[in-house]
């Protein structure tokens, strides 16, 4: 039980770590993809919209 517990909490912690140095970097990388997701998206249906 103390081995799992502990095996358990250096996990969480190890997580906590690196979503908290990467998070930014994540983030940035996902608002950008999104951005560039959403602009594709509305050209290609934008003529579609106007045709209803």
């Amino acid at each position: 039980m103390v081995v799992n517990s502990a095996d358990e909490l250096t996990t969480i912690l190890v997580l906590k770590t690196v979503l908290e140095w990467s998070g930014g970097l994540i983030e940035a990388n996902v608002h950008s993809g999104y951005n560039k997701w959403l602009t594709k998206r509305k050209r290609r249906h934008r003529p579609w919209r106007q045709n209803i």
